[in-house]
């Protein structure tokens, strides 16, 4: 007969709860063993820590002894004698001295006179020289409008300018004779230095400003002056038309010009350019059909501006029509 066993508030025997704790310590130590025979060797996946010599050793263990404060400020000291020799070798370098100034092309200024404007010597390193100040030398020419300065790694400096454009020139008429003088302008009708006789070549002479006038009211001077270069481009956009020398710019009278051959005066007075335009060009070959030619051609006429009146050589006619 079997003995019998123990049993519990459960009616299970020990035996049989003992078996599976048993067996589940058996399956954790398998699983565990099976984990260690899959996963790789820790000391063969970080590598072996190098090997650290005596001197650095020595080091580290007085900077440690000195405590973490002052080991910060020896290697910021460090850091920053480092920055300091670099900084020396790149500015006393032979191999950052400028060796070569390049300039852009120019039309009035030489290159030559830009490179003695900027005034940068041949041992100049390239790290020192002052951009700003070099284009600010530079555009003190009165040709140059604009003057921009770049470097070029290793050792040239490169300068780039614009010139002005003289869209004319200008007669500032003085109460003396040496207050009178001639200037050049753009087309914005801004003067950017005194002409000489070669620079007068080939530009429309704009008269009639008064040196009081150019002196005192230079915005209002400029603005008008403006509107005689549009006025003269027009005039000249269209090919055949004769040259004109002087444009006369008066406040009450309006614009006047005078032909460079033979000096012919043309009052065109204020408004409707492209109207009175059309009536000169119609007067111009009306003359040319019959042979004759014209001391003075007036389109001013404010009440009938269709009415266009020719002055010829020896007697004087009138003709209107149409615009």
């Amino acid at each position: 007969m079997p003995k019998r066993t123990k049993k519990t508030r459960r009616g299970r025997a020990p035996v049989v709860r003992n078996r599976r704790i048993k067996r589940n310590s058996t399956d954790r130590d398998q699983a565990q063993s099976d984990r260690l025979a899959t996963s790789p060797d820790k000391s063969k996946r970080r590598g072996k820590r190098p090997a650290i010599s005596a001197r650095t050793g020595v080091l580290l263990r007085f900077l440690k002894g000195l405590g973490k404060p002052v080991a910060i400020l020896l290697l910021l000291g460090a850091v920053v004698t480092g920055g300091v020799m670099a900084h020396r070798f790149v500015v006393q370098s032979p191999h950052f001295h400028v060796q070569r100034v390049e300039v852009s092309p120019t039309v009035h200024v030489t290159a030559g006179e830009v490179r003695r404007l900027a005034k940068i010597g041949p041992r100049t390193n390239i790290f020192t020289v002052p951009l700003d100040r070099v284009a600010a030398r530079i555009k003190r020419h009165p040709w140059i409008a604009t003057a921009k300065v770049l470097r070029r790694m290793p050792n040239a400096i490169r300068i780039e300018v614009t010139e002005h454009e003289a869209a004319a020139a200008v007669l500032v008429q003085g109460s003396r004779a040496v207050e009178t003088r001639f200037y050049l302008v753009t087309a914005e009708g801004k003067a950017f230095k005194r002409a000489s006789q070669a620079e007068l070549a080939g530009l429309v002479l704009i008269t009639g400003i008064d040196r009081t006038e150019y002196l005192q009211r230079k915005q209002s001077t400029r603005d008008r002056i403006r509107q005689a270069i549009a006025v003269y481009r027009r005039y000249t956009a269209r090919a055949g038309r004769p040259r004109v020398g002087e444009l006369h710019m008066d406040e009450v009278e309006g614009v006047t010009f005078y032909t460079a051959q033979r000096a012919v005066q043309v009052r065109f007075g204020r408004g409707d350019m492209a109207g009175k335009l059309r009536r000169y060009d119609r007067v111009l070959a009306e003359l040319a059909r019959r042979g004759q030619r014209a001391e003075a051609i007036r389109l001013d006429n404010q009440l009938h501006p269709a009415q266009v009146t020719v002055r010829l050589t020896r007697t004087q006619v009138s003709s209107s029509g149409a615009p």
